[in-house]
């Protein structure tokens, strides 16, 4: 379990927590229409235990695309 982000360029298009190969597969298999639109090209994850608070706090730092109406 954790937090992961998905980001093309220099701009944060989602960040998301839980199992982060079953939410990057479902993701890829196009679940979320506006990641789907986005195309990110590129994700990074962290692993830890505090993965909801983490997650919530990144969304406020980087202010990810596809994570409005979050905080």
């Amino acid at each position: 379990m954790g937090v992961y982000g998905l980001l093309k360029s220099n701009q944060w298009v989602y960040i998301g927590s839980g199992d982060i190969r079953q939410r990057l597969l479902d993701h890829l298999n196009g679940d979320n229409s506006c990641i789907v639109s986005e195309k990110p090209t590129h994700w990074v994850d962290v692993v830890t235990a505090n993965y909801i608070e983490e997650e919530r706090r990144l969304i406020l730092e980087c202010d990810p695309v596809c994570n409005k109406g979050v905080g």
